[in-house]
């Protein structure tokens, strides 16, 4: 768990106990500017140590940044070369005047967005924050209940550049939905 203000802060590993975890969660307090890039960065780089394969990573913001090191660009490029699923439940004041939000507040659900979506995950908006349970109850459900596909690619060449790929349903039941990761880059020479 990473703590998002104006440096990014692990403050609990996945093997501490539930009791742990929520203690700490507890004893947050918001306060200072906001590098959520960062702390998206320092969470992909603890995930390639993680004990299993698949791993997948939960963001809960609003999706403003106003302080990282690092751009969006450079995080979605992160993303893609990761092997990280992320998701988010993206936090939004639904401000009746736009005027008076900042770019951050503005451009926050685009952001989340884009850095789910690169990585094959999806950002779900909190309408009420007393449902952010219900919707990570529900992104836990998503998490096992997926389809892993492989394919051998017709460019067998390993010069490291982005590949893009389609996946699509045959047919489409209403109660399948498909999130995939919208390309791969191919091994280096």
């Amino acid at each position: 768990m990473i703590t998002v203000s104006d440096h990014p802060t692990l403050i609990a590993e996945s093997e501490q106990s539930i009791n742990t975890i929520e203690a700490r969660l507890a004893s947050i307090e918001p306060k200072g500017a906001t590098s959520l890039f960062d702390a998206i960065y320092l969470a992909v780089n603890k995930l390639r140590t993680a004990r299993y394969k698949r791993r997948a990573m939960l963001i809960i913001s609003d999706g403003g940044d106003n302080r990282s090191r690092y751009h969006l660009k450079e995080i979605k490029h992160v993303l893609e070369e990761a092997d990280v699923l992320t998701y988010s439940i993206g936090i939004f004041d639904d401000m009746p005047i736009p005027l008076l939000k900042t770019i951050e507040e503005r451009m926050g659900r685009k952001w989340l967005d884009d850095v789910t979506r690169v990585s094959g995950g999806r950002d779900i908006a909190a309408d009420d924050r007393r449902k952010i349970p219900e919707d990570a109850a529900l992104i836990s459900r998503e998490l096992r209940t997926q389809y892993v596909l492989g394919y051998q690619p017709n460019d067998p060449n390993h010069d490291g550049k982005w590949r893009k790929i389609t996946v699509k349903l045959a047919e489409s039941p209403a109660q399948m939905r498909v999130h995939f990761k919208e390309g791969y880059v191919a091994p280096g020479p």
